[in-house]
This record gives C-alpha cells, structure tokens and sequence, in this order.
C-alpha cells in the first residue's frame, strides 16, 4: 500500500506512464481539508465504518485521507509522434477511502500548448491557464451518496456537510 503522505504523487506518476509522457512537472501538491470538500468528512466515514463493520486500517486518522496535485505533462495525442507532444495541465484528487480499501481519483486534462505537428492543432481553440475554480467546485460538491458501490448491503449513506471542525482554511485558494 502507498504511503498516505505520497499518493497524490504516485498517481500522478502513474497517470504520466500511462500516457506516455515525455516529461512530467508537479506545480502544487497538497493535503485538501474539510473545507475544500466538505461532504467528505468524520461523520460520513463513521457511518461507513459502522455499516460495514470495518476497523480503519489508516494510521492518520478515521477520517479520509484527501490530497491533490497541480502538474504538467508532455503528451502525444493518439497514434501522433513524441515530437507532437502537447502541454497538458493534469488536475489530480486522490481520496483515499479506508473504511472500504478503495482510493477514488479525480482527474481532468486541460491542454495548454498544442504542438504544430499535433492531430489536436486547430481543434482546440481556447485555453484556460487557471483551472483551479473548476477543481474546487468538483472538490466542494462531491458526495458518495450510495456506499453499495463498494459492496456494502443496505440503505445509501450521505452526510451533511458540517464545515471543518477544526477552523482549516482550504488550501486549494
């Protein structure tokens, strides 16, 4: 099992094998709080743990473990040459699940220079350099509203988001 403190890390690395990337650069990575993703926390994880009846393996705490990472990719698009690499940013969330040994991923591309010689060239004709809104908003309305998708049996289970109990700012700012 990966390490809590690097896994927003390993996936991020692992997505770049995946897509063959010809180099990789993390520009922020981080511990997200309650207050970045505030219907994923103490209450919703104990409810899990008691309808599954799971001890939670994490040596942090009950609670999820949610980290992100910011980062850069040189990719090639399809069947198209190393040299048609295009500049991609990868907006990763890892939240790390214990109570069901499961890690859910959220990541979306946004590319940021298209190659000349890339099959994109002309398709994409907008960029956005700043994407961090569209990530705190995925981050600020994610719920797990049905824990059956884990193999559990039973009614779904949803919490109210409660704020961070401990008065932590987001640190997706």
């Amino acid at each position: 099992m990966v390490s809590c403190i690097i896994i927003g890390r390993f996936f991020f690395e692992d997505l770049a094998r995946d897509n063959d990337s010809k180099s990789t650069k993390i520009l922020k990575q981080g511990v997200l709080t309650q207050t970045d993703m505030p219907h994923l926390g103490y209450d919703c994880v104990l409810a899990a743990i008691v309808r599954f009846s799971y001890l939670c393996p994490s040596p942090y705490s009950p609670d999820f473990y949610k980290s992100f990472v910011i980062g850069e990719q040189m990719v090639s698009k399809y069947k198209d040459k190393p040299d048609a690499a295009n500049l991609v940013h990868i907006y990763l969330a890892d939240i790390r699940l214990p109570s069901v040994a499961a890690d859910l991923i959220i990541t979306y591309n946004v590319p940021i220079r298209i190659a000349e010689e890339s099959s994109s060239k002309g398709a994409v004709t907008s960029f956005f350099e700043d994407n961090l809104p569209a990530l705190q908003s995925v981050l600020s309305t994610f719920d797990i509203r049905d824990w059956n998708l884990f193999g559990g049996q039973g009614e779904a289970v949803s919490a109210e988001p409660a704020g961070d109990p401990n008065g932590n700012r987001p640190m997706l700012e």
